[in-house]
């Protein structure tokens, strides 16, 4: 399952910063979610979107941690279980 491949990766990217599969309860100070939005096989290659949620104490930490997390997204494209992130 590709939120929990996202989920192991970022989890390792993001030097303890707590990650879930949905909004975990309780809400951590600083955390991230991750939501599959999409899912779609077009000429036998699966496709998922997912969404990726950042919490942090404040707007300005949250959006620091979104710029980390957009990173290491981009990152993960290299990974061979990862074609492909858009």
């Amino acid at each position: 399952m590709i939120e929990d491949y996202t989920l192991h990766y970022l989890s390792n990217q993001l030097d303890g910063v707590p990650g879930s599969i949905g909004r975990p309860s309780p809400l951590p100070p600083t955390c991230f979610a991750i939501k599959k939005t999409d899912a779609e096989t077009r000429n036998m290659i699966p496709t998922d979107t997912l969404s990726i949620y950042a919490y942090a104490p404040s707007e300005y930490e949250a959006a620091q941690l979104n710029e980390r997390i957009k990173e290491a997204m981009q990152a993960m494209a290299s990974q061979d279980a990862i074609c492909n992130v858009a």
